[in-house]
């Protein structure tokens, strides 16, 4: 996505809209990939490079009439650059570290898309977190984004020297040839894609986005209120038009709606600010602003700080008032840095321009604020402090002749001597007299319980703890389930508070009465829970539900409109209409622990969950209702008693093609449920805990491999503790990247196609032993985890030659990084000397191998992947 403040200066071609583009004299970069996108199928329809007026914005203009809905840009996906889908959320300098790879690896890739290079800026032309300099974080007067680019520059070195500590990277130097590129370049390159990126859905993956560079579609420009809007159908991306425009004006669309309308947004994601009269404020100006997920939606004005709004309080006007006086330059002095016309550099004049809007928008937002508190309109502090903006202005028209290239310092009497002066006070300040935003900021940090607590302190805290900014996330616990004191008590507190509650935990400890047996708590508890839910209702997202009684799930459910993902826990819990109603719920999960999970209809299930978990709800066999879930994805149906009596308790797995995780796990299951081979879209397959020694049979084993064979696309898959032979299939699976087969009859893996894709494969120790031709061939392997079968507590014995076979085979292994040893209470630490002495070897190959101790079968290092963990 090109800049807008980058455009004018890397880009002079001015074509006149007024003809179709590109005439055929015309021999620039831009019309020379136009031919070559229609080349391979790519159509354009009134899509005109050019200005829509003199002083604009070289980008995107209409070269004849448009109407709504008209398609200007039509690409196929075979002229679209897909980037490597790494399997989980990465940065920029990431997919840089893979295209660079690539680029090297196929020299024809390069040739076929030099055209688009040849559109794309040099390094002087982009300006993200990754080419911010130390002087222009400096220039910035922004703590929370120098934090987050120096964070993500410091990822993007990380990533370029091999040392990233979450992702195993080699070293550039190790990639591409010496001299061919330095960490210069590699920031350009990790500057570029960032900026310019999209993502769309591929390869019948409705649900999986993938990022893509997008030839020609990169030369729109941005804008808030956009004319246009980018989309895919499956085949191609496009470019439509959202309502009419005439010849010659300039056509739009919004990189990232919701996010980049505020200023300092746009000037970190892509490098660029738009200047307005009336800028919203600033993202990191807002309240409740959290730099560890800074990329936030946000609304998209700021009538929040306006009469009646949510923050039309004189706390927030102090708190903005603080941020704009603690800044070291005026947005006077600003102004006149930028208007000085003596600094051409376009990245610093883009950071001055941000600087401006950020403290205009800081300036107007308190005198909205004053206004609608009935208040003077606010002066910067008083006459002392007018004559020091005064003697501010003339040190600058002194100074007028100074380089500008950095940021200026504070003026001799002027803001110096103001800070001087507030930082020497004669003794601590009260805690009651904190600003509001250093309290609110100190609140934040408090627990829950003593944030509560705090608003006892005084008045003026009480009306700090009130702000609902202080409160999206709340836990609730009810001692027991007939309290219906503190129940109402909990509304009553948290009427004055909703507004912001996004996240919100009800839990009830005790049970009176047995779980089936009605109580008067139904009719008192359970009332005021649901009116808390209704007070929070408009802004609720994520809601978890426990009680070890009775929860009966029905129509209060219908008004959470909002709500994402819910959790509901009870002893026996009931499932009735009005969360079917629910449109936007994705996330479900359900647990009855005494009696079986009862729904009364398919109607009770929201058709839009996509991630179902029914884990310990008691279940004999799946619920015919469950086909309404015509979009789920996944399905966890763990601990729960699926032994055959009838044949059919899992019959209705069949019906859900559309599963991509399926997990089993301690299910008691005798055999092999046959309806596996008709999830052809599994990439996640946990069947742990099954097929039980007493109960295993001859032909298990031919019916693992029967409904294993057609699983193509599994990446993921679990057979531990399962009385089975590992099938043939197992091996010519393409795509598993992780197999855990622990506590099986398996005594040793073959090489097969699976070794091509493995990146993290846990046995038992014994059987590591025995698969060292299979662990050489696993080129891409990271992680391999050994772990003691639960067959025998008897220490290992290991021939020697065996051990020190095993050991060069892993020392000499390109691609590992990590070796886990499973001790799960002590159980996996029975080594003999040969196999102490193996793992004493793999200890001195650190740092470029790690060897591990996992105690429990929880950690991060051993966790069965959910979906979340792949793209």
């Amino acid at each position: 996505m090109r800049m807008r403040a980058a455009a004018l200066l890397l880009l002079a071609l001015i074509v006149a809209p007024a003809t179709a583009w590109p005439r055929k004299s015309d021999k620039s970069p831009e019309a020379e990939l136009s031919r070559w996108i229609k080349q391979r199928g790519g159509r354009l329809r009134g899509f005109g490079l050019g200005r829509a007026c003199p002083t604009c914005l070289r980008g995107v203009v209409a070269s004849r009439d448009l109407k709504e809905g008209d398609y200007i840009l039509e690409i196929p996906f075979k002229s679209v650059l897909r980037l490597k889908d790494p399997g989980y959320a990465a940065f920029a300098s990431e997919y840089a570290h893979f295209l660079l790879q690539d680029m090297h690896k196929d020299p024809t890739f390069n040739e076929t898309w030099s055209a688009f290079w040849a559109t794309q800026p040099g390094p002087d032309g982009v300006l993200t977190a990754e080419m911010l300099a130390d002087q222009l974080l400096e220039m910035l007067q922004c703590s929370e984004l120098e934090s987050l680019a120096r964070g993500q520059r410091g990822v993007a070195e990380q990533v370029f020297a091999g040392t990233y500590p979450f992702h195993s990277y080699p070293p550039m130097k190790d990639v591409l040839p010496e001299g061919t590129a330095d960490l210069d370049t590699f920031l350009y390159i990790s500057s570029l894609l960032g900026s310019r990126y999209f993502g769309f859905y591929r390869d019948d993956q409705s649900e999986v986005m993938s990022s893509h560079l997008v030839p020609l579609l990169d030369l729109i420009n941005h804008a808030d209120d956009p004319n246009a809007e980018r989309g895919d159908n499956g085949t191609h991306v496009y470019a439509r038009m959202l309502r009419p425009v005439k010849k010659g004006e300039e056509i739009t669309n919004s990189y990232q709606p919701g996010v980049i309308h505020r200023p300092d947004m746009s000037l970190y994601i892509y490098g660029f600010v738009v200047p307005q009269e009336r800028p919203l404020l600033s993202a990191v100006d807002l309240p409740g602003f959290n730099v560890s997920d800074p990329f936030q939606q946000t609304a998209l004005d700021d009538s929040a700080h306006e009469a009646g709004g949510e923050f039309a309080t004189a706390a927030e006007r102090e708190r903005l008032a603080t941020r704009l006086a603690a800044l070291p330059t005026s947005e006077a002095e600003d102004q006149a840095l930028l208007d000085s016309g003596k600094n051409t550099d376009w990245r610093q004049l883009a950071v001055l321009q941000w600087r401006v809007q950020r403290k205009r928008a800081l300036r107007q937002a308190i005198e909205r604020l004053a206004a609608a508190l009935g208040e003077p309109a606010p002066a910067p502090a008083g006459e002392a402090a007018q004559q020091a903006q005064q003697e501010d202005a003339a040190a600058a028209a002194e100074d007028e002749d100074a380089p500008r290239d950095e940021l200026p310092k504070p003026r001799k009497g002027g803001a110096g001597k103001r800070a001087a002066c507030s930082a020497e006070p004669s003794s601590p300040p009260p805690l009651s007299s904190l600003q509001p935003d250093i309290l609110h900021q100190v609140l934040l940090w408090l627990p829950q319980t003593q944030r509560v607590h705090a608003g006892e302190v005084c008045r003026a805290w009480r009306e700090a703890t009130l702000s609902p900014a202080l409160w999206n996330q709340l836990y609730f616990r009810l001692p027991r389930d007939d309290d219906e004191e503190t129940a109402e008590a909990f509304v009553s507190w948290l009427l004055p508070r909703v507004g912001q509650v996004d996240t919100l935990h009800i839990d009830i400890q005790d049970v009176a009465q047995p779980p089936n047996q009605a109580t008067d708590y139904v009719v008192g508890v359970m009332s005021n829970l649901t009116a808390a839910l209704m007070c929070v209702a408009a802004s609720l997202r994520h809601l978890t539900f426990e009680t070890q009684g009775c929860l009966v799930v029905s129509q209060w459910a219908a008004a959470l409109t909002r709500l994402e993902s819910a959790c509901f826990i009870g002893g026996d819990v009931h499932l009735k209409q009005g969360l079917g109603k629910l449109q936007k719920l994705t996330d479900l999960e359900f647990g009855s622990n005494v009696a079986e999970l009862e729904v009364e209809s398919p109607a009770c299930w929201p058709p839009s969950v996509t991630h179902l978990s029914l884990e310990h709800c008691s279940l004999t066999r799946l619920p015919r209702s469950l086909t309404r879930l015509t979009q789920l994805r996944s399905l966890d149906l763990s601990q729960n008693t699926f032994a055959e009596e009838d044949g059919d308790e899992t019959a209705v797995l069949s019906e859900l093609t559309g599963l991509e995780c399926l997990k089993l796990a301690n299910c008691r299951m005798t055999q092999v449920p046959r309806e596996l081979g008709a999830l052809r879209k599994l990439r996640i397959l946990h069947m742990g805990g099954n097929l039980e020694e007493e109960f295993a049979g001859a032909d298990d084993a031919e019916l693992l491999e029967a409904a294993l064979r057609p699983l193509r696309a599994l990446q993921v898959l679990v057979v531990s503790q399962c009385n089975v032979m590992l099938p043939d299939a197992v091996r010519k699976m393409p795509k598993l990247e992780r197999l855990f087969v622990t506590s099986t009859p398996v005594t040793q893996l073959l090489p097969g196609p699976y070794c091509k894709s493995m990146r993290h494969l846990c046995v038992d120790w014994d059987v590591a032993f025995e698969s060292r031709e299979m662990l050489a061939q696993c080129t891409g392997l990271e992680m391999l985890t050994l772990a003691r079968p639960h067959r025998t507590e008897q220490p290992d014995g290991q021939a020697e030659e065996s051990t020190d076979e095993l050991a060069r085979v892993l020392l000499q292994h390109p691609t590992l990084r990590q070796v886990n040893i499973v001790a799960v209470q002590g159980r996996g630490l029975h080594l003999s000397i040969h196999t102490l002495r193996f793992v004493l070897a793999l200890t001195q190959a650190a740092p470029r191998l790690a060897v591990q101790t996992v105690d429990t079968w929880d950690s991060d290092l051993v966790r069965i992947p959910n979906l979340v963990d792949f793209p």
